[in-house]
């Protein structure tokens, strides 16, 4: 085990080999922290790497599991005399306790299909959400006159247990003898999840839920011409997409705390955006020092944007 300043951890180190390519090693972490609020039983956490090698292939993975918990206490204290009789001046105590949840998994291969062919596939795969409660009790909050009684105010925060993020990745390139010379294609594919709320509670509550994509496409094709000039060329595609729905509710309230009004609104939002693009670059070597690089890039791009909105009120 090694020294870990933000808590105590421990590593246990894995390595069995076979052969003269192949062979597996690993590693295991355990992290727990311990402070005046909290102890290891709400702030830990783990680590698994693993990795296997052989003559053509190379297998790796890890896997993760966080719990992270965090309390804050303070005051806030802004006056020009002794009874705050001003417009901006504050005076109020605040605590505030948060609690995090994270998972992680990742698995990938880098395959060598050939000599000169090689692919890799990576794909990873994230659960995380979070609660938080806000409470503050206001003496003098700015714009109350200053014989008012206090007040207190709580807000909340909270994360959908089920939010989660998926990127997948593949890369296959073809090398040849000559260094200058390849050719690759690569796909990446990212979609998620979000879905929270947060709430002043009796006075404003709003919702969210998010769904979004991102693809990315490229292909390059890398050719030498002669000892002094090279050409590059290649297409690149990237494809977003959004979809948003935000329902928010604010509510007024008299002095002694009776809703005297209410608004609610519901806010859906689209977005769509798809870009190819083509390209090519020549490169030619005038001397050690000069070379000239001309090239071009042609794009096409489609954007489509939808913005809905209802409104209630009372």
């Amino acid at each position: 085990a090694k020294y870990d300043p933000e808590g105590m951890a421990g590593i246990i180190n894995i390595v069995l080999k076979k052969g003269k390519y192949e062979g597996f090693n690993g590693s295991f972490k355990v992290n727990g922290k311990h402070n005046d609020f909290n102890s290891v039983d709400d702030m830990n956490g783990f680590t698994f790497y693993s990795n296997y090698k052989g003559e053509k292939i190379n297998i790796y993975s890890s896997f993760s599991l966080n719990n992270k918990m965090r309390v804050q206490k303070g005051y806030r204290r802004l006056n020009v005399d002794d009874n705050y009789i001003c417009g901006y001046c504050y005076n109020y105590d605040f605590d505030s306790e948060g609690d995090r949840f994270g998972n992680s998994v990742n698995i990938g291969a880098d395959y060598s299909i050939s000599e000169t062919l090689n692919l890799n596939i990576d794909m990873t795969y994230k659960n995380h959400y979070k609660t938080k409660e806000n409470n503050q009790f206001y003496l003098h909050d700015g714009t109350q006159p200053h014989n008012a009684p206090g007040k207190a105010e709580q807000s909340l925060e909270n994360e959908d247990e089920g939010n989660y993020h998926f990127d997948n990745y593949i890369e296959l390139i073809k090398s040849y003898d000559n260094p200058d010379k390849e050719i690759l294609f690569a796909i990446t594919h990212d979609i998620g999840t979000d879905s929270e709320f947060e709430s002043i509670v009796g006075i404003d509550t709003t919702f969210i839920d998010e769904l979004g994509s991102d693809t990315e496409i490229d292909f390059n094709y890398k050719l030498p011409l002669d000892d002094k000039s090279k050409l590059e060329i290649g297409y690149d595609g990237r494809f977003t997409k959004s979809d948003e729905t935000m329902d928010l509710g604010l509510t007024g309230v008299d002095d002694i705390g009776d809703k005297i009004w209410y608004f609610d609104a519901v806010n859906e939002f689209s977005y769509n955006r798809s870009i190819h693009g083509i390209f090519a670059e020549y490169q030619y070597k005038l001397n050690e020092k000069f070379s000239i690089k001309p090239s071009f890039r042609i794009e096409v791009v489609n954007k489509n944007i939808i913005f809905n909105s209802s409104t209630t009120d009372s």
